[in-house]
């Protein structure tokens, strides 16, 4: 949901009010200054109350010089220059639209008239402009003019860089991460060439953390959040720094420092409300329920919110509403009180709709089919489940390309930082050294492109398999295709790529400390897909094998010992100890079964826990049953990831300690396995302290 966390950021910076100008000051400048006179200081004003979160102040003195200069017989780079100014307080405000109509009005004979500068200034915040209002393609295609030219001229100007930060932020919003990075690192690197201005710079570090943060590299992200608001904190950019505290907070989130993260939303509420920033208050309070919702502190939840709808309310902020009528049902639904989940959630979802927000949608359809279901009214909620499926359906196609462009990206930035640093020790290298990256790239690039074209044809079948079956057959037959095509079709290419990273290492005789690191990351990624493919041909097997047939009665401990002792020499490499508690009895079961459970959990264990740390497996019978118990002292899980961790290709927030692949299925393949053996698993866990995952299977016969 990362995606939408970003949308909403973006879209929560509206404000409509209105406020007063001493217009007497300016009628003083019309009569005793030029109109250029006029211009400039009336421009300057205006960027210290934004400077300052006052963007309101600022949309009222730009407005009044907007009307005179209209009056004043204006040059082209006058008009220009004014009009530009006035795009982006209403932009700042949230008025997108108008900031669009204003530049748009400009007459192309004025703008063939004005010099390169400004018009190349109106086009930057025109491209701007569509992007804040979702049209990002069409706003790259505006400025690729003028990046074409700075490409080949070089960045030699504080607009200039600007323009290269505005089109990378665009190249974020379209997924295209790596292009993203590699411009904002050449706007860092002209930025100290040109002297440019601390607020430019802590822009810049900004919107690098936002991709940072986007491509999973939340500590990085929070290192460049970091230095932005220092920059903004020592010149007192109040707009900046609650910004970057807002971002931090994401980012703090992401990490599972989510105290911090409350902590440093309240942080930035305190600065908004000392500068009177209503816009930025209604997008603090917003975040700061959500993550008090993600952790059940509903009452605390429901007073952001509240405070959030009263605020847009008072300002007539339509987004606002928008979104905290959404928060406010999702708490209403939690705390049974239905009345007014319905209420708030009916509201969101007119919103949503005027709005084309697919999220806040999804939000309101689920709570409304709850409520549905609840009220036993059936046909409605299967109604409101089918419009919910249909764009959940939509916003997976959207996760789906950003994932694929996440980690085709997400060592970007690595290797840039890696080109550098080569470049300024032994320049000798560099041709032999890209020509690995861009081969190696490339085959990660085909396999991205196979993936994408299997996403394809997988959301085509599911939209005829929507016409002919109802919705659960819908859901299991989508799932089986899934494994059909990712098996069949994956494994080739996966072969093919595999293969030629081989061959690239036959016929590469020098290999440099970049050449292995490249070529880790390729067969990390390449051993990852496998993982996958196999992973889930166990599941279709588990799901489509007989279990009945193959019981027979064993002795348990004898079992887990053999799977304990093959696991001991993994374990040493990580200097992690293996303790056993284990009785002996005799019980019925499907022995490879059994055997692929306590291998998973084991390797679960390993792979999570940190060295010199333990690994405990403890076996007994208890009346009916016997109870498997797996222990280990590692990064444990979050409230979230408890709800998630047996779920399949479930991100949680723990990261292999020693950068092993990850499949995302083995904790799902348990939960399976267990399940076809007529067993539960349950999982205790506080997060820092490790986990205890706990089998318990019946000691006679299973169900057939």
């Amino acid at each position: 949901m990362r995606f939408f966390t970003v949308i909403a950021s973006l879209l929560f910076i509206c404000l409509v009010a209105s406020c007063s100008i001493d217009e007497s000051s300016v009628d003083l400048l019309v009569v005793n200054d030029s109109l250029e006179q006029l211009i400039k200081n009336e421009a300057r004003k205006a960027d210290e109350f934004l400077n300052s979160g006052q963007p309101v102040r600022s949309d009222s003195v730009i407005s009044a010089l907007y009307e005179i200069v209209l009056q004043r017989n204006p040059t082209p780079d006058q008009l220009l220059r004014v009009s530009d100014e006035l795009a982006l307080t209403k932009s700042v405000l949230g008025d997108a639209a108008e900031a669009r109509d204003i530049l748009e009005r400009i007459p192309p004979d004025v703008l063939e008239a004005g010099s390169v500068e400004y018009r190349d200034r109106v086009v930057a915040r025109l491209a701007r402009t569509y992007n804040e209002m979702g049209e990002s393609v069409k706003a790259g295609n505006l400025l690729s003019l003028i990046v074409a030219r700075i490409e080949k001229d070089g960045i030699n100007s504080e607009f200039e860089l600007l323009v290269i930060n505005s089109y990378a932020t665009i190249l974020q919003n379209i997924y295209q991460y790596d292009n993203a990075i590699y411009w904002h690192q050449r706007s860092l690197e002209a930025a100290g060439r040109l002297d440019a201005s601390d607020r430019n710079i802590a822009t810049i570090h900004n919107n690098l953390a936002i991709i940072l943060e986007l491509t999973g590299r939340y500590e990085e992200s929070l290192q460049e959040l970091t230095k932005s608001y220092e920059i903004n904190a020592r010149n007192n950019i109040i707009a900046g720094i609650t910004m970057n505290l807002n971002n931090m907070a994401n980012a703090l989130r992401s990490l599972g420092r989510t105290e911090e993260a409350i902590d440093t939303l309240r942080a930035s509420i305190r600065y908004n409300e000392d500068a009177d920033n209503v816009a930025s208050l209604i997008r603090n309070y917003y975040n700061l329920g959500n993550i008090l919702l993600s952790i059940e502190r509903l009452d605390e939840a429901e007073y952001y919110f509240v405070k959030g709808l009263s605020s847009s309310r008072d300002i007539d902020l339509a987004f606002g509403v928008m979104f905290h009528t959404g928060g406010l049902a999702r708490v209403y639904n939690q705390l049974d009180n239905p009345q007014l989940a319905m209420q708030f959630a009916e509201e969101a979802l007119l919103w949503g709709r005027r709005f084309e927000n697919l999220q806040i949608q999804i939000e309101a359809l689920d709570v409304i089919a709850q409520i549905q279901e609840q009220r036993g009214q059936y046909r409605l909620a299967l109604s409101s489940m089918r419009e919910f499926k249909s764009l959940s359906d939509s916003i997976q196609t959207l996760e789906n390309q950003q994932s694929i462009e996440e980690v085709r990206s997400r060592f970007s930035f690595e290797i840039i930082s890696a080109e550098n640093e080569l470049l300024r020790q032994d320049l000798a290298f560099s041709e032999s050294r890209d020509e690995i990256r861009r081969d190696t790239l490339l085959a990660l690039a085909t396999v991205m492109l196979v993936i994408t074209g299997l996403l394809i044809l997988i959301i085509r079948q599911n939209r005829l398999i929507n016409k002919k079956n109802n919705y659960l057959a819908e859901l299991n037959d989508s799932r089986e295709n899934l494994i059909n095509i990712i098996v069949h079709d994956l494994r080739a290419p996966l072969t093919s790529l595999i293969a030629s990273l081989e061959i690239i290492e036959e016929l590469t005789p020098v290999k440099t400390d970049d050449y292995r690191e490249i070529m880790e990351v390729a067969e990390l990624s390449a051993e990852k897909l496998r993982m996958m493919i196999n992973g889930l041909l166990d599941i279709k097997s588990i799901e489509n094998t007989a279990v009945a047939d193959a019981l027979q009665s064993y002795n348990i401990q004898r079992i887990t010992t053999t799977v304990t002792d093959n696991s001991k020499l993994t374990a040493a490499k990580k200097k992690i100890t293996i303790e056993t508690n284990m009785e002996s009895f005799e019980a019925i079961t499907h022995a490879e079964y059994y055997i692929r459970v306590v291998e998973n959990l084991i390797s679960n264990a390993l792979k999570y826990s940190y060295a010199n740390s333990t690994v405990t497996i403890q076996l007994k019978s208890e009346g009916d049953n016997w109870i498997l118990k797996v222990s280990d002292q590692g990064q444990g899980f979050s409230e979230k990831d408890k709800k998630d961790a047996f779920q399949m290709f479930k991100k949680l927030s723990a990261r292999p300690t020693a950068s092993e692949p990850s499949s995302g299925l083995g904790l799902y393949t348990v939960k399976l396995l267990v399940d076809r053996l007529n067993g539960s698993v349950e999982l205790e866990s506080i997060q820092g302290e490790g986990s205890t995952f706990t089998c318990i299977f019946p000691l006679g016969k299973l169900k057939k």
